[in-house]
């Protein structure tokens, strides 16, 4: 996956230079919002308002930890690097990460549903990252905290 993206970043500037064009490489971590329809937060949601009386998470506690931005800050990135002249590639990120089990613990505070959360393996999901650590000075980090992406979600679901 990883090598997928530096591939397609790659071409990018290739074609930049083929073409004398402007190119904006952003890197955002995982990107939440209001109208998700797949990933972490998605599931959480579907299982916990589900008729199960667990809610089963796959890995082990506390699940993999990592940093989430909202897809308000990303599109403000994205903005200011098309507006300003910032060095490319930009690594959009929050100063923090979270877990898995502090997401469903929201999730569950948001959406007033309490489940018992159930780890159902003692390995993360292969194709997972389960740490990614954010304090890399090259980064250029987003206002808001990975919790507080989150609960912007949850205010943007009950808004519709």
């Amino acid at each position: 996956y990883g090598a997928c993206k530096l591939s397609c970043e790659h071409l990018c500037n290739v074609y930049k230079s083929l073409k004398s064009l402007k190119v904006n490489i952003i890197r955002p971590c995982a990107i939440v919002g209001g109208e998700l329809t797949h990933g972490l937060l998605f599931d959480i949601q579907r299982k916990l308002k589900s008729d199960s009386e667990t809610l089963n998470l796959w890995g082990n506690e506390p699940g993999s930890t990592k940093p989430f931005v909202h897809v308000k800050d990303v599109c403000e990135w994205i903005k200011a690097c098309v507006l300003n002249d910032i060095p490319m590639p930009i690594n959009a990120f929050p100063t923090d990460s979270i877990s898995v089990k502090e997401i469903a613990e929201i999730s569950m505070e948001k959406l007033n549903i309490k489940k018992e959360i159930v780890w159902e393996s003692d390995k993360a999901w292969v194709g997972d990252n389960n740490i990614i650590d954010t304090s890399n000075q090259q980064m250029t980090f987003i206002k808001d905290s990975s919790k507080q992406a989150i609960e912007r979600m949850f205010e943007e679901k009950n808004e519709t």
